[in-house]
This record gives C-alpha cells, structure tokens and sequence, in this order.
C-alpha cells in the first residue's frame, strides 16, 4: 500500500532490475580482468633473464 501511494509500483522495481543487474554482471567482468591483471604483473620476474 506505501508503494501505491509514493507512486511505487512493481513496473518501477522490475524496470530498475535489468540495469542493476547489468551494472552487477560488468563490475564482476571488470574486477576480475583487473584480479587477473594484477596477479600477472605480481608474478612477473622484476630482473630480466638474459
């Protein structure tokens, strides 16, 4: 009943889910590119070999 009255609705809530889920799925992509990339530069050698 609070959402009828502050304009609420389920089409609000349904129509935010996509984008956040959306936001969710490329802050998950782009942190683990970033894991990866940080542990590759960790393990690097720091003294050429050569």
């Amino acid at each position: 009943m609070l959402d009828a009255l502050h304009g609420h609705g389920q089409e609000d809530e349904s129509g935010l889910q996509a984008p956040r889920m959306a936001l969710l799925v490329t802050l998950g992509v782009l942190g683990g590119h970033t894991l990866v990339t940080v542990l590759g530069v960790l393990d690097e050698d720091p003294v050429p070999r050569g």
